[in-house]
């Protein structure tokens, strides 16, 4: 019996001391990428608007630069530049990211009285882009409300972020 307690004893060190006794390794992998870059090309212009006095509209302008009205308002056909933003969006070759627009933008007059507000903002690509060649250029739209009555004159917005994320790259 001391024996075989003996003999159990050598055998679980013998045990533990090889597993004690295991080693492994493993590599860390990291892939550096080139954030996503943005530069504004050219800003977002509704055109010349007319509005009726007792009624109000809108003015929807397409990430094509086409724009539409409803309700009270027209679009004079002598109207300035109608164009959407244009960015240009940089990055790593094949890398795919997404699109975050603002809910809503004011514009205001210049002499600051009166404010518009530009919402319903569409982008193309719409939600994800994908950079071909390291490079897309996105085009942004939006819905402007103009109230009955709005004071003539020249409306400018704010700055206002769309934000851009780095979802996946294709580093091969």
């Amino acid at each position: 019996m001391k024996h075989l307690v003996l003999l159990s004893v050598a055998i679980i060190s013998i045990l533990t001391n090889a597993i004690a006794q295991s080693t492994t390794t493993s590599i860390g992998n990291s892939v550096i990428v080139n954030p996503v870059g943005i530069t504004k090309i050219s800003d977002m212009n509704f055109g010349s608007i007319a509005v009726q006095l007792n009624l109000q509209g809108e003015v929807t302008l397409s990430p094509n630069s086409t724009r539409t009205q409803t309700g009270g308002i027209s679009l004079p056909s002598f109207t300035n530049t109608v164009s959407a933003a244009i960015f240009r969006v940089t990055g790593d070759n094949n890398s795919t990211y997404s699109i975050d627009l603002p809910n809503s933008v004011k514009l205001t007059h210049v002499n600051g009285s009166r404010k518009m507000t530009a919402s319903a903002f569409k982008s193309f690509p719409e939600n994800l882009g994908q950079l071909n060649n390291g490079t897309q250029n996105l085009t942004l739209g939006a819905t402007l409300n103009v109230k009955a009555g709005q004071l003539q004159g020249v409306y400018f917005s704010d700055n206002f972020d769309i934000k851009f994320l780095l979802i996946r790259c294709n580093t091969a």
